[in-house]
């Protein structure tokens, strides 16, 4: 059997993300349609979709592991916010 000449196929399945809708991606598909195939999933098919599930346990995981409160006043937060935003070539050292 002789490949020569043959076009590689591929289908990729899409679920409803923003990435998805940008026109250059959109154009880029439309230029080749003779080869890829794109197979849209509905906005919210998380039966069609098992990285919804994974994400969603991943979620729940990540909240249980946040403190219940605060140990820091609201204004040490908003320094230490700060600070660590700072422009390194605005330091006051001389």
């Amino acid at each position: 059997m002789s490949t020569r000449g043959a076009v590689a196929l591929l289908i990729m399945v899409w679920d409803n993300a923003g990435t998805h809708h940008a026109k250059p991606l959109r154009e880029f598909c439309d230029r080749n349609s003779d080869w890829l195939t794109i197979v849209k999933l509905p906005p919210y098919a998380p039966d069609l979709n098992r990285v919804e599930g994974v994400l969603a346990d991943l979620k729940k995981s990540l909240a249980n592991l946040a403190p219940a409160r605060s140990t820091t006043s609201p204004h040490s937060r908003r320094s230490a916010y700060a600070a660590s935003n700072a422009d390194p070539r605005s330091s006051t050292a001389s």
